[in-house]
């Protein structure tokens, strides 16, 4: 709701609500603090405008605990708070899952460093370059794998040219989701370096579930709510914008690989058991129900 564009659309569901005797639910789940993320001002003007909308609200659902901040910043009372993955629904573990299908892809020899998402900077990308260059000088045969396109995309294809690693750094270009399981499977590691800014920060990491449930091992960062939804049993948390400390997780996770099979089946017990999105529509349909009764 922290957006003065949707202003006229919040006062006619307030309205309709009103009108209808209905409750009304949102989900929240933008992590930065507001007066952050907006400046001191915006933020403020924001505070004041969204009371009426806050009030009407019967429960918020929220994602992460930075989102629920926020609500209480905002006056929401605790007693409307509900953490749940609201909209941002979880995994299919039928569809991820480490069970081979024959579709696997085939990147070579040498073990694959698999990057999901936007090449923006946002993302991490400068961080993950450096590192993969740390890495070669470690474990040579090391292939960066890219799925997704974006901004730093021209950046990476001449990164790679420049040191005659085009057979090694293969970007894919999107994805379609369906088709996204047999390269996680595919891979050794998923590696999502993001970094926070002022205005973004991972709210949730879709992708870090998605490898979880596939069994996949993660590396990632401290970036949002990522330490939230990756536990330390299911991959390696590095400080943001430390391409080293990156690189030195990923060297010692492809060096013991007892270490990657036991993260792998840990995410999946994980995943299975918090993020399945079956479960988590169930419930938030519970809730939903629960309101009218």
């Amino acid at each position: 709701p922290y957006a003065l564009a949707q202003l006229p659309f919040q006062v006619a569901i307030c309205l309709y609500v009103w009108l209808r005797r209905i409750p009304l639910v949102a989900g929240a789940h933008i992590s930065r603090p507001l007066p952050q993320k907006y400046g001191r001002a915006v933020a403020a003007l924001l505070w004041l405008v969204l009371q009426p909308f806050l009030r009407s609200v019967r429960l918020f659902f929220y994602l992460n605990e930075g989102a629920r901040r926020n609500l209480r910043w905002l006056g929401v009372p605790e007693k409307k708070l509900v953490r749940h993955m609201y909209g941002t629904w979880g995994i299919d573990p039928d569809e991820f899952t480490p069970v081979p299908d024959g579709r696997e892809p085939d990147w070579g020899t040498g073990p694959a460093l698999l990057y999901v998402g936007r090449l923006h900077a946002e993302k991490g990308i400068p961080d993950l370059l450096e590192a993969y260059s740390l890495v070669r000088e470690e474990v040579p045969d090391a292939r960066l794998v890219l799925i997704g396109d974006g901004p730093e995309r021209p950046a990476i294809e001449r990164w790679a040219e420049e040191r005659g690693w085009q057979d090694a750094v293969l970007l894919l270009g999107p994805v379609k989701n369906r088709d996204l399981p047999p390269c996680l499977r595919a891979a050794t590691l998923l590696v999502s370096p993001s970094r926070t800014t002022r205005k973004w920060e991972e709210y949730v990491g879709m992708t870090n579930l998605q490898a979880m449930a596939s069994g996949l091992p993660v590396v990632s960062t401290r970036s949002g709510a990522i330490p939230e939804y990756v536990p330390e049993t299911a991959g390696v948390l590095v400080p943001e914008r430390d391409p080293r400390a990156l690189a030195a997780a990923i060297v010692r996770l492809l060096r013991d690989p007892a270490t990657r099979k036991r993260m792998g089946e840990a995410g999946r017990a994980h995943a299975a058991t918090h993020y399945d999105a079956r479960r988590n529509v169930q419930e938030a349909e519970r809730r939903l129900l629960a309101l009218l009764a």
